[in-house]
């Protein structure tokens, strides 16, 4: 899928072999399985952020896992990891995902003129049963929630904290999907090189 897309994909088995690789190559990204044999994603993933202290640079992690337990997607960012997907990937959520986190690199932004949302009104009423008083509650609550998040966001974007932003990102991005707010996204950014 990722091929398809123009990204040139190395693969490795296990975290040992994705170590060794990385002594050879240089990639842009890594999508890191949590659970590896031999050596798996959180083990790997402190090893590479401990050879970075000596060597400098960062390259963005996104860990792939099945896990969805409270607390997991806190101990892959203390790992160091910049960014979280829960399996099975939609190949539309690995893709902004990575884009994100392109963006966020590059200390770019998406240009406004290249997004344009659509409110789904049908949808939105059938989630609440047509239920507007209560309508009117959940959109309260996402007005109370957005605007920290966004300022979150923000910060996050200006300190360079790619896992910060991505998980803020991720948030908000799961509470337009709740209010049925579908965001028309744009290609892919320039990432050509990963490693999963």
């Amino acid at each position: 899928m990722l091929e398809k897309e123009g990204y040139s994909v190395v693969t490795a088995d296990n975290g040992a072999a994705a170590l060794k690789t990385l002594e050879r190559e240089r990639f842009d990204l890594i999508l890191m399985d949590v659970q590896m044999p031999r050596m798996d994603g959180i083990e790997t993933t402190t090893a590479i952020r401990n050879r970075e202290k000596m060597t400098g640079g960062h390259t963005p992690i996104v860990a792939l896992t099945a896990h969805a337990m409270v607390g997991d997607r806190e101990r892959c960012l203390k790992a160091g990891m910049d960014g979280y997907l829960i399996k099975p990937i939609q190949p539309a959520t690995l893709l902004e995902a990575i884009e994100r986190l392109h963006l966020a690199s590059s200390g770019r932004t998406k240009p406004a003129q290249a997004k344009k949302f659509v409110l789904d009104r049908a949808t939105l009423l059938d989630r609440v049963d047509g239920d507007v008083q209560l309508l009117g509650e959940i959109t309260k609550l996402f007005l109370q929630e957005c605007e920290p998040l966004m300022a979150s966001a923000r910060e996050a974007m200006k300190t360079g904290n790619a896992g910060r932003f991505a998980y803020d990102i991720h948030t908000l991005r799961g509470m337009f999907r709740s209010l049925s707010l579908m965001q028309r996204r744009k290609p892919p950014g320039s990432w050509r090189n990963s490693i999963w």
